[in-house]
């Protein structure tokens, strides 16, 4: 004949298994948006409109982890304005768990950047200093 067990027991039993299919679940997420195309572009529908200005993002494919192809970028806020086309970015993320952002390539086949002089001249900073080190293997706007 079994016990019954206790209701602390049951309690600790159900908690743990909450939290290991919790913890599952958001796995499985995080590992779908950042290893896969589709991921990709669910996370870009999400946050392309939380971007502060007029954010716009065409032709995404690849995976946030590596290889990144935009075919065009366009963002705006006032009068400023970046335009970036053929983008192409493989990075190796896992590196920013050491504080070091480590990019194998960085390219853009064409670079516009139109950014208002500031009426006031914007002070030198204190500090240049990164928080993280950089590493980029290969940069280049043609």
């Amino acid at each position: 004949m079994r016990l019954p067990r206790p209701p602390l027991i049951r309690f600790a039993l159900a908690l743990g298994s909450l939290c290991l299919v919790v913890s599952l679940v958001v796995g499985l997420t995080l590992g779908w948006l950042l290893g896969s195309e589709s991921g990709l572009q669910a996370s870009l529908r999400w946050l392309v409109p939380l971007a502060p200005g007029e954010l716009r993002i065409d032709g995404a494919t690849g995976r946030w982890l590596g290889p990144l192809r935009i075919e065009q970028l366009r963002w705006a806020e006032g009068e400023k304005q970046v335009l970036a086309d053929r983008l192409e970015l493989d990075w190796q993320p896992a590196a920013l768990l050491q504080g070091a952002l480590q990019v194998a390539q960085l390219h853009a086949g064409h670079l516009q950047v139109d950014w208002p002089a500031s009426p006031t001249p914007t002070p030198a900073p204190e500090n240049l200093r990164l928080p993280l080190a950089v590493s980029l293997a290969s940069l280049r706007v043609d």
